[in-house]
């Protein structure tokens, strides 16, 4: 889910949660998930073996450096592939007035197996000079979580695969992109 009750605990930690404490916290970090079936966002969009964390309000900025934010823990944790076509955790930002859903400001971060769609703005925005090394890899931005149907985002600041912008880089072989059109 996306609240926000103060607190980050082994019984409920958000993924808004999750990017506060490790902003607050020294050294990298770590994000897993481990989403169960019964959750209300298994399956929200209508595809089997997704879980859709939709975003009500923007995401606090990843700020601190060397977050990793593992998507494909959710996989590991339930010992199996529920998604055969591509990552787990989709994050939508279809509730969102304005703003990306992921917005960088820290060096060498990584957004790896997640989903990225319905973002007002740009899936992931990386912000400031100082944000270099930040890699986005394993992901479907700007389509479903079958990596088939076209979910754009809003506008589309990601470099297109193999590509680089402000030290972030897309990986060809492992993250699927898909530009809006027009941009």
């Amino acid at each position: 889910d996306d609240t926000d009750d103060g607190t980050c605990s082994p019984a409920h930690c958000s993924l808004r949660e999750a990017i506060l404490a490790a902003n607050g916290a020294i050294g990298s970090d770590t994000i897993r998930f481990a989403i169960d079936k019964a959750d209300p966002g298994y399956m929200a969009n209508g595809i089997e073996g997704t879980w859709t964390i939709s975003l009500t309000t923007n995401l606090p900025i990843i700020s601190a450096d060397g977050t990793f934010i593992d998507g494909a823990s959710q996989a590991v944790w339930l010992g199996e592939d529920a998604n055969k076509s591509g990552p787990e955790i989709e994050v939508s930002g279809a509730l969102l007035g304005s703003g990306a859903c992921f917005l960088v400001t820290g060096a060498d971060n990584v957004i790896h197996h997640l989903t990225i769609n319905h973002c007002p703005a740009s899936g992931v925005e990386i912000r400031t000079t100082s944000a270099t090394g930040n890699t986005v890899s394993g992901s479907y931005i700007g389509v479903d979580p079958t990596g088939v149907a076209p979910w754009s985002n809003g506008i589309s600041e990601v470099p297109s695969q193999g590509g680089t912008l402000d030290g972030y880089s897309v990986p060809a072989s492992s993250t699927q992109v898909a530009m809006k059109s027009g941009r």
